[in-house]
């Protein structure tokens, strides 16, 4: 009989409970685990969004809040609750032989302490660029991957390796591990599909565009609103799904730019699958990207797409093939691209397939096993 591979405990380590793509990473990689029968834990230093309750329901293994931050109010402010928090974690990680962090500051701050205890192996990953105005986060990250506390960093594609190299890692500390997702698509009935393009505005003949992402500047959702307004008559549709800092700003300018009828803002939606499938067409206006999962879900949905070269989309989109691709801040190419898709439905149709096609290779299930594959070897490095 064959022996079974050992099954290591692993912490994963987010920063805070939001709808993005890094958690829904963390928690794709935290269910398979558990499914492979890994004793898995997932701790994020705070819920910013109040979601403990409904991921817990949702999943069949432990999700913690260590509640070491509040959004909002100065940082000495937060420091008893921060100090409180890196306690919890401190005890959370005894007998762990796997910690994975996700994102610059769960690196900066679990690693250290991962190490302190002991923890075998204290692996790092990156999912993007990180706003970071002086620099000193992305100097601090770099000298703390380059040390001995950190057993390597995963970068989830080969621009995000970039970044990281010309932040000062150094090359042998880096693995690259592409993002990947259930490519099965769910069942919707056409009675469901035409429900949600009716929440979003659009009547069953209009077109349906779709945007999801944070409503932040890097995602430049002013960009596309500016881009939708030079559209001639009949416009499109718009709907946008996340929330963020800019929402207020955002349908400011749509009323100031005569959108108000034609964009809604639907706000964070976890079923961000099923909206794409009533959509025709995916947007992604962003000043800067990782791997996109929201990207590689409406490639995977069969939309035709529309996104600004950044970050991994130049590798997932062959431009005229699996979608069009333009400069970011550029908006009059933008509108010129959104403009050849309204026109021309075949163009559509050929498009959106080569995008479901383009998909295939991203599965959830290759990434993870990628993952568990390199937690064993670095595990094995240390024994």
């Amino acid at each position: 009989m064959t022996a079974q591979p050992s099954r290591f405990s692993v912490l994963l380590l987010g920063t805070q409970m939001e709808l993005g793509g890094a958690q829904q990473m963390l928690l794709t990689q935290a269910a398979w685990l558990h499914s492979q029968g890994y004793p898995v834990r997932v701790a994020f230093l705070y819920d910013k969004q109040g979601l403990a309750d409904t991921w817990r329901a949702a999943y069949p293994f432990e999700i913690l809040s260590l509640d070491a931050w509040r959004s909002g109010g100065s940082a000495l402010r937060h420091l008893p609750r921060l100090l409180r928090g890196l306690w919890r974690l401190l005890k959370l990680l005894r007998e762990v032989q796997v910690v994975e962090a996700f994102t610059q500051h769960s690196n900066l701050i679990g690693l250290p302490l991962a190490w302190l205890r002991g923890v075998p192996v204290r692996l790092a990953s990156l999912h993007g660029a990180v706003a970071n105005p002086l620099g000193l986060l992305s100097f601090l990250h770099a000298r703390l991957v380059n040390s001995g506390v950190v057993s390597g960093l995963v970068v989830v594609s080969e621009e995000v390796r970039q970044l990281a190299l010309a932040d000062g890692v150094r090359l042998a500390k880096i693995r690259l591990i592409e993002n990947g997702i259930d490519l099965a698509l769910p069942p919707m009935t056409p009675e469901e599909r035409q429900s949600l393009r009716a929440q979003a505005g659009a009547a069953p003949r209009d077109i349906l565009l779709m945007a999801v992402g944070r409503l932040a500047p890097v995602k430049d959702h002013v960009g596309l609103l500016r881009a939708l307004a030079t559209l001639p008559e009949p416009r499109p549709r718009l709907a946008v799904l996340g929330e963020g800092e800019l929402r207020a700003e955002l349908e400011g300018l749509a009323a100031e730019w005569g959108l108000a009828e034609r964009v809604r803002f639907l706000g964070n939606q976890p079923a961000a699958r099923r909206w794409l499938q009533a959509a025709d067409v995916y947007v992604q206006p962003s000043l800067s990207e990782g791997l996109s999962i929201a990207l590689l879900e409406a490639m995977a949905s069969g939309l035709p797409i529309v996104a600004t070269q950044v970050g991994a989309a130049g590798k997932l989109i062959r431009d005229g093939e699996h979608g069009l691709l333009v400069p970011p801040e550029d908006t009059a190419a933008l509108s010129v691209a959104l403009q050849r898709l309204l026109a021309d439905p075949a163009l559509r149709s050929r498009l959106g397939r080569g995008a479901r096609q383009a998909a295939q290779p991203y599965s959830a299930e290759q990434m993870c096993n990628n993952y568990a594959r390199l937690m064993t070897e670095l595990l094995n490095e240390t024994r």
